[in-house]
């Protein structure tokens, strides 16, 4: 593989890591970005790694860095690439058209193509969660580890004139602006309802009005909440325990 140029490309890849919430083990997947050429490194938690969170935890790495590399390269993770059809999936293809940079899939034959996400994967897990693993909330530990990620982004690494955060300013001039243009990040699936007027979601119910006479419903899926769609949003719903559930009518 040969040396990336400047602002040129990025890595990412999946880890897992087991973590005590609230005196509760739990696993939860990491999702890492590296830049090659400066080692910057960026890493958020996420409860599951469909490509909802793939998708989220892009536009988090962007948001985070300012701007946008030529190209990201990949395993072929389901979430976004179908290896049966040996493309990225319309999508996630939709998704890198709207931020403006190539996906690009690695040869499982030629694991060198890209090895500097798969080292970072661990080195993050090592250097966050290997220290301290207990935490009284989600939020707590994704906030350690954007604490930890600072320390490591301001420190020498190897084969390096700069430290990683000096070597994002120089990347940073020579990648692609961020759109102006939100990308709203969301799937939509359609559901049926139980005869007690519930709906079966990612292993939870969801209570539905009497009221409500069709049988189907489509559901707008979003990072931090469920919308129930009947032409206007008919429910609300936070999608994971940690989150209050809440309610609106029209």
């Amino acid at each position: 593989m040969q040396e990336p140029r400047v602002g040129q490309r990025a890595e990412f890849d999946w880890g897992e890591v087991t973590l005590n919430i609230a005196e509760v083990w739990q696993k939860f997947y990491l999702a890492v970005f590296v830049l090659p050429f400066s080692l910057y490194r960026f890493a958020r938690l996420y409860h599951r790694s469909a490509r909802l969170e793939v998708i989220q935890a892009h536009i988090e790495f962007f948001r985070e860095i300012g701007s946008v590399p030529d190209a990201i390269f990949y395993d072929r993770m389901a979430a976004a690439y179908d290896s049966r059809k040996q493309q990225f999936n319309d999508k996630f293809l939709e998704f890198s058209m709207h931020f403006g940079f190539q996906p690009c899939v690695c040869n499982p034959a030629s694991p060198n193509e890209k090895g500097t996400d798969e080292e970072s994967v661990g080195y993050v897990r090592r250097a966050t969660f290997g220290e301290m693993s207990s935490f009284a909330s989600i939020n707590e530990a994704t906030e350690w580890l954007k604490m930890r990620l600072v320390e490591i982004n301001g420190h020498p690494v190897y084969r390096r004139s700069n430290v990683p955060v000096q070597g994002l300013d120089q990347e940073r001039a020579l990648m692609h602006p961020l759109p102006t243009l939100e990308f709203e990040n969301y799937e939509l699936k359609r559901a049926t309802i139980s005869r007690y007027s519930l709906v079966k979601f990612d292993g939870n119910f969801y209570s539905i009005p009497d009221t409500y006479r069709p049988r189907y419903i489509t559901l707008k899926i979003l990072m931090d909440r469920i919308e129930f769609l009947d032409c206007v949003v008919l429910k609300l719903f936070r999608v994971r325990p940690s989150f209050i559930v809440f309610k609106l009518f029209i």
